[in-house]
């Protein structure tokens, strides 16, 4: 029967969040976390990764890091601009297609995913890197503006 092939990385991270989550180093728990983290690790073969390494692009830490301080200004951005104009009564909801120019699946379900948080826009619909995007802006916003935002909002911290 052919050994099983463990990734060392994926198991170390894996780990090391269970050790974050649970804040304890008694035997019990370190024992749950290496089986947990082996099973996940020997399940995960052939969906992240195979014998030639991970199947996706990693997304360096600190980009990351970045990109989430971003999302969380940019939803609270959009939260105070989203309740004014329904005071104000001054949006229009429309459906527009976005394509983006990253193609690692991770990276898209990333950007659609924060799309979505942003209040006043859903992502409906992702077909490899087409985006559908259900987006409620001012009156004065086109399909173009909304292209443009995304793409230099989201988009751009992973090409």
């Amino acid at each position: 029967m052919k050994l099983v092939f463990i990734h060392y990385k994926l198991f170390l991270t894996l780990m090391l969040f269970w050790l974050l989550l649970n804040l304890s180093l008694s035997p019990v728990n370190l024992l749950a976390g290496l089986l947990v983290s082996a099973l996940v690790t020997i399940i995960s073969k052939g969906i992240l990764y195979d014998e030639n390494g991970y199947w996706y692009k990693p997304i360096r830490v600190g980009r990351l890091l970045l990109y989430l301080v971003h999302l969380v200004v940019e939803i609270f951005k959009s939260s105070f601009s989203y309740i004014i104009r329904i005071i104000k009564k001054d949006s229009i909801p429309f459906i527009t297609e976005i394509e983006l120019e990253v193609k690692d699946p991770l990276v898209i379900a990333i950007i659609a995913n924060s799309i979505t948080l942003t209040p006043g826009t859903i992502t409906v619909d992702v077909n490899e890197n087409h985006l559908t995007v259900i987006s409620l802006k001012d009156c004065k916003s086109n399909e173009e503006s909304i292209r443009k935002e995304i793409h230099e909002t989201f988009e751009s911290y992973f090409i």
